[in-house]
Order: C-alpha cells, then structure tokens, then sequence
C-alpha cells in the first residue's frame, strides 16, 4: 500500500491526467490524427474524476475535518480499494504517455485481438487474420474501468453513518445504575416522581374542587365500583 494520503494520489492522478491530456492535444500527436482515441472521451473522463473528487472530499487536505481520509480512517479494508485504484489509475495515465510516442505514434502500437465475429469469419473464409486493437486504446479503455470503479465505491462511501459522530456519547453505565446513586441516573429517571407528584397534586386539587362543588366531603366518598 501506498505510503500517500488518498487526497494525495488523488492530486498525483490529476496531474498525471493533465500531462496525458497535454501529450493528446499537441497539433502532431498521430494516434488522434488516425483516430486510435478519441480526445472528447478522455476529457469527459478526466471531468467525472474531477466531480468524483470534489464529491467525496478527495481533493481537499487528508487532515481536514470531512476529507475523504478523514471519512475512511476507521474503514481501513476500503481505504487500502481507494487507495488501489488511484495507485493503478496513476500508472495507467503514466504509461500512456511515456511508453507510447502519442507525437509519432503509429498503426505499429496494437496488439492483435481475435473476436468471436473474426472466429466465424475465417471459419467461411478459412482465412485466419485477427483483428488489430491500438494499445494506446486498450489503456484508455483501462483508465476508463479505473474511473468506473471510482464511482462504483462512492455508493460504499455514502453509506448512513452515526449522527453527532463528533459528540462524546452517554456513558452507557448509566443505564445500569442503581436508584440510590442519583449523580449517575439519567433525567428522565430522576425527575420521574416530581412528575408523579405533581400529576397527584392536580388530581387531589382537581377532586377536591368538583366534590366542594357538589357539597361531598372527602370522608365520604365511596370506593368506585369496577
């Protein structure tokens, strides 16, 4: 694992889009010119990885109160897959731009790639000639996955967490607290028989004004019938 922060990889594969991004627009680069990638594509990619950045926090300093290491630093095991894949999505961007010539690229940068259409063909034709796929395309396709999975683990990294997470919690002792020790009992334990007497209060108060009303006195009132 990366010694970086993940706002740090983050930075690093911007950068490494940018300087990508900057090989593909110069005015000679010959795998635009022969339509192995497409600029458009690419820059709508590097566009969702800026939004996903700015989504999740990533773009802003690790110590920072809500940053995407500061939301991920008690859930280690997706750090280390966030942390992964902007590792390899950095490589990716890096390798496109060093290992092929993007200037005086040429058809010579493919591989051959046999599909199962080309596998029916020489069948009827009984000519064996497989198709060829640029590599400068097949990487891009690549930094495309990497930017997918992004986003795929932004559904993990909205998942609802512990309201007031910054607010010390209540003791959970208190619960099992005895009745004598009233320092350590919750409120709504310890003002539970003020309540109970001031209820009895209105209720005696209340009795009291409906029988002077009627000329009853208290000791002859009568138990109510069940």
């Amino acid at each position: 694992m990366s010694d970086l922060s993940l706002s740090e990889s983050y930075l690093d594969c911007i950068q490494s889009f940018r300087s990508f991004l900057l090989a593909l627009s110069e005015e000679n680069c010959l795998v635009i010119r022969l339509g192995q990638v497409h600029l458009s594509d690419i820059l709508e990619e590097y566009g969702r990885i800026k939004i996903w950045g700015n989504q999740t926090k990533a773009d802003i300093p690790p110590r920072a109160r809500g940053s995407l290491d500061d939301t991920l630093r008690h859930d280690n095991e997706l750090k280390i897959l966030v942390q992964a894949i902007l590792v390899r999505l950095k490589a990716l961007l890096g390798q496109g731009k060093s290992k092929y010539d993007l200037v005086v690229g040429s058809e010579r940068d493919s591989i051959s790639s046999v599909s199962a259409d080309s596998d029916s063909d020489s069948n009827e034709d009984g000519d064996n000639q497989p198709h060829r796929v640029p590599k400068i395309r097949l990487l891009v396709q690549q930094v495309l996955e990497q930017v997918r999975s992004l986003y795929e683990l932004s559904a993990l990294l909205r998942r609802p967490k512990v309201a007031d997470k910054y607010i010390r919690s209540v003791n959970s002792k208190s619960n099992t607290a005895t009745m004598g020790d009233r320092d350590s009992l919750p409120l709504n334990v310890c003002f539970s028989n003020f309540d109970e007497d001031h209820i009895m209060e209105k209720v005696l108060q209340w009795r009291g004004l409906t029988k002077s009303a009627q000329c009853i006195e208290f000791d002859q009132e009568e138990v109510a019938q069940i």
